[in-house]
């Protein structure tokens, strides 16, 4: 089994991901997830990768 094939599942049953559960989420899951919070989640994680 793909790491991601959980967050996808859940998306098929009408769930959403969360990533403190699912490491691995595609960009469509995340705009479901949290679309409002998606471009701070954004910033951070290029802050913190460039670091």
């Amino acid at each position: 089994m793909r790491p991601i094939e959980p967050s996808l599942r859940a998306r098929e049953l009408g769930g959403r991901v969360s990533l403190v559960m699912h490491l691995h989420a595609t960009a469509e899951q995340l705009q479901a997830a949290d679309a409002h919070a998606l471009p701070v989640l954004v910033r951070l994680k290029r802050l913190v990768d460039s670091g």
